[in-house]
């Protein structure tokens, strides 16, 4: 049955110990991916940032917890927000387009580590979803010398690459 029977438990310390365990399960925590995505909003911050790392490690089988990821992008804590990106780059592809948006928006903000996260999210998902990202990572590399191994150029050279030379401006 559901690890979690409230999507906020009331002792953060076994909660984190839930998600911990949850995460090593991978695609097989499936049926708890509705309750984890309920943790993202915690003012536990703990709390928050293990659901986004059990999100992470599930991968493509947390694409239900896509809009709960997006939206805690434009979270105050960086931590989690982060998390919450590595957790859309690790689910990837058509499962996370739907967040393209407010990547792009956290891409554009240009806050590291959190851009640089964003970006890389940007590069995994179907290039279609991505276009509004040209820009932005024509403009990363043009800032930056080319002899960069920053992995927000990697993302920008993914992100172009996958684009096809006839998306580009």
């Amino acid at each position: 049955g559901p690890m979690f029977d409230h999507p906020v438990a009331d002792a953060p310390m076994q909660t984190r110990i839930a998600c911990a365990i949850l995460a090593r399960m991978g695609p097989g925590a499936t049926e708890e991916v509705p309750a984890i995505a309920g943790l993202l909003s915690s003012n536990d911050l703990w709390v928050a940032e293990g659901g986004a790392r059990a999100l992470s490690d599930i991968g493509k089988a947390a694409k239900a917890a896509v809009p709960a990821l997006a939206a805690e992008l434009e979270r105050n804590s960086p931590r989690v927000a982060v998390q919450c990106a590595r957790a859309l780059a690790n689910i990837g592809g058509p499962e996370a387009d739907a967040a393209a948006p407010e990547l792009v928006k956290t891409f554009a903000a240009d806050k590291r580590p959190l851009s640089t996260h964003a970006a890389i999210a940007l590069a995994t998902l179907s290039p279609e979803s991505a276009k509004d990202a040209i820009p932005l990572a024509i403009a990363t590399l043009a800032r930056t010398r080319t002899t960069t191994t920053d992995p927000i150029c990697t993302a920008a050279e993914t992100i172009l690459f996958l684009a096809g030379p006839d998306a580009i401006p």
